[in-house]
């Protein structure tokens, strides 16, 4: 295939081609419990997508991915190998077939997981699902002879999906987030770590729903988010906190993420936050897509960044 980018609107089609592909390879591979998913944009209705369907073909165990590549090379497949995404084995079709895209692998692999729960999510959000399929169309046209830069630019709203879908890869899943309004149980918690808030103002904001605890599977906080309202009309993020035994493992943009969700429920268009100059949280929340918006330099302070987010 070209190096070309083309993207197009939703063809129904893509189905009956995954449902003939299926059924293609799937003679060859009747021995194994295997379990055939069309994945990638084409899998979700009304996404625009490149029109090539992507195809996961999963296994039960490892060893059954080698039987699987030996059966498939009798219909023409070429094993590419693992192509970067470990565990995950790719095939060029045969010739004379459709092009199109497909993987063997066992269920653990990350990159299964990942197509599976970005499909799903896509497909129960048709509003987030147009505004990819927007998206793709404009880099399309903008990066039509840039396959890298197309996908990479495309890259943080999938990592956005990916982390509101709750989404972990093999390394972060020991960890099992929770969040969830805070009642007066967590005001002993908040009290003695958040040193940026007058006292007396905590149980009104437990009160008012303004702050969320993240807690672990066995309800233990290790963490809180807490926000108030600038010009008392736009939802403004003032403090997330994350225990030291749980910082770097993808919390914190988690729990933005979650707040952004939870304030376009509320009918909010846009958020609001702020970070020291100083503070590498600048380019934490320029990666999730906030942009400054300003700043306040108070005495011997150092300078203040505001950011916005269009939700």
């Amino acid at each position: 295939m070209g190096s070309s980018v083309v993207v197009v609107e939703y063809d129904p089609s893509w189905v009956l081609l995954f449902e003939q592909l299926r059924d293609f390879v799937l003679p060859v591979l009747s021995d194994l419990n295997v379990r055939i998913e069309h994945v990638g944009s084409t899998a979700v209705p009304g996404l625009a997508a490149k029109p090539i369907v992507d195809i996961d073909v999963i296994v039960s165990k490892q060893a059954d991915v080698q039987t699987a590549i030996l059966g498939l090379a009798t219909l023409g497949y070429v094993h590419e190998g693992d192509l970067g995404a470990a565990g995950r084995e790719a095939f060029i079709p045969p010739a004379g077939i459709t092009w199109h895209h497909l993987y063997v692998c066992t269920v653990e692999n990350d990159e299964y997981q990942r197509h599976i729960i970005f499909r799903d999510y896509l497909r129960i959000h048709p509003e987030d699902a147009k505004i990819y399929g927007n998206l793709k169309l404009e880099l399309a046209q903008r990066f039509h002879n840039d396959r890298a830069s197309y996908t990479n630019a495309k890259s943080e709203f999938v990592q956005e999906i990916l982390v509101r879908a709750g989404w972990k890869c093999q390394h972060e899943r020991g960890i099992e987030v929770r969040i969830a309004v805070a009642t007066e149980l967590d005001y002993e918690y908040i009290r003695e770590r958040d040193h940026h808030i007058l006292e007396n103002l905590i149980l009104p904001k437990i009160k008012g729903n303004e702050i969320y605890m993240l807690k672990d599977e066995e309800e233990a906080s290790f963490g809180w988010m807490r926000y108030g309202y600038f010009w008392d009309n736009t939802p403004f993020m003032n403090m997330i906190w994350v225990d030291e035994s749980h910082r770097g493992k993808g919390v914190g943009k988690q729990a933005v993420l979650f707040w952004e969700d939870e304030m376009k429920q509320k009918g909010f268009k846009l958020v609001m936050t702020s970070t020291l100059a100083n503070e590498e949280a600048q380019h934490f929340y320029r990666k999730l897509g906030y942009r400054d918006a300003g700043c306040l330099m108070l005495a011997n302070e150092p300078l203040e960044i505001m950011f916005t987010k269009i939700l």
